[in-house]
């Protein structure tokens, strides 16, 4: 008797959950902040190297907005520059073939086409381990 009670129980509340009303929330953001967003991983292995630059969006877009006509380089404690080029979509990549050091320490620098520079902080190369 039990088990058919808990039965029309738990119908019942299933029933009730997919009858209730519902009401659409509208999403809206007060202070959207158009913020650069920078995707990159720097490898020791010799190589092109590849840094996506792009734009925060709106909680109501869903497309990416990609970042195009920047200036992109890289720069070691021992004064090197690696530059980048623009691939499209967002994708910088290295014009020289290059690889960290361990103990090195790099520096992004960025400056988007209106003129904004920013500057990342000085990262040091991990040392690398055996598997």
């Amino acid at each position: 008797m039990k088990t058919k009670q808990h039965s029309i129980l738990f119908v019942f509340l299933i029933i009730s959950v997919l009858v209730c009303c519902t009401e659409n929330y509208e999403l809206t953001t007060a202070n959207f902040e158009n913020l650069l967003v920078v995707e990159a991983t720097l490898t020791d292995e010799m190589g092109p190297q590849v840094i996506k630059l792009s734009r925060t969006i709106p909680l109501n877009t869903n497309q990416p907005i990609y970042l195009g006509n920047a200036q992109v380089r890289v720069e070691d404690s021992d004064l090197n520059i690696f530059e980048f080029t623009d691939s499209g979509m967002g994708t910088y990549i290295s014009t020289s073939n290059f690889q960290t050091i361990e103990g090195q320490t790099y520096v992004l620098h960025v400056t988007t086409p209106d003129g904004a520079n920013y500057v990342s902080s000085s990262e040091i190369a991990p040392v690398t381990s055996e598997i």
